[in-house]
Formats: C-alpha cells, structure tokens, sequence
C-alpha cells in the first residue's frame, strides 16, 4: 500500500490473565494520542473517525487488535481514553481509498480531493502540504 507513517506506541505483550476458559492470553495493543482543546474535548464521545480510519491501517499492517486512543485536553491538562477493536469494515474501506489513490498515481493522473482527503472538511486541508495541488472546494479569507 506504500504506506508512510508513525505509530504512536505499541505495547507489544499484553499479558490478560485467567481469561475463561482459556488462561493468561497475549495480546499487542496499538496507542495513539491526540491532542485537542477545550471545546473539542468537552464534546468528545468517542474516537475521532479520522483517526479510528488511522489506527485500523496501523492494526492492518502490525497485525495490532485493540487500539487506546489517549486524547490529552491542551487547555486543562485532562486525559480522555478510548479503546476500540480492529475494525475489518473500517479497514476494507480504507484499503479500497488506497488502492484508488495509488491507481491515480500509477496513471500519473491528479485524483479527485474528495477521493484523497482524509476527512471531508475542506477548511482542515489549509494545513495540509498538498493543498495547493488537489485545489479543494474553499474559500480563502483575504486579510
């Protein structure tokens, strides 16, 4: 998938003991943290689903289960946790964006924003490093 990224943590060997019927059982789990501020935070009920999309590539490609997602409050030094299974549909749908990027890039053709953009929020794109070439649907206020 020519896949370029860093993955916050991974703790490798997570010893759950005495599970049912099975004994100790080990397993690898996946950590990204997010920094937000106060008002994103407030309003926080579960993972971002741009990065749920993020962390399944990661668990795709490390073979990763769970992943706990930390989102550090910025404004009141808060700390909100979320953990989530490996999700094979978030992951099918991510690897199907890919591979239709990649058949863009292969044919050397620009592919649609809308087909690239991690999210649909095209006011997010001004920080991006490629937004001057996929040209998103926004209007720049003129100082």
């Amino acid at each position: 998938y020519r896949i370029r990224s860093f993955v916050d943590a991974i703790n490798w060997r997570v010893v759950l003991p005495d599970v049912a019927g099975v004994g100790d059982v080990a397993i690898r789990i996946l950590h990204e943290y997010k920094t937000i501020g106060r008002t994103g935070y407030a309003a926080l009920q579960r993972p971002k689903p741009e990065h749920i999309m993020q962390a399944m590539v990661y668990c795709a490609c490390f073979c990763i289960p769970v992943v706990t997602f930390l989102y550090f409050d910025k404004d009141r030094c808060q700390i909100a946790d979320f953990n989530i299974p490996f999700d094979p549909y978030i992951w099918g749908t991510v690897a199907n964006k890919i591979k239709t990027v990649l058949g863009y890039v292969d044919s050397k053709e620009m592919p649609p924003w809308d087909i690239t953009a991690a999210i649909q929020n095209p006011p997010e794109c001004l920080e991006c490093e490629y937004f001057k070439f996929c040209n998103p649907p926004i209007k720049i206020k003129k100082k």
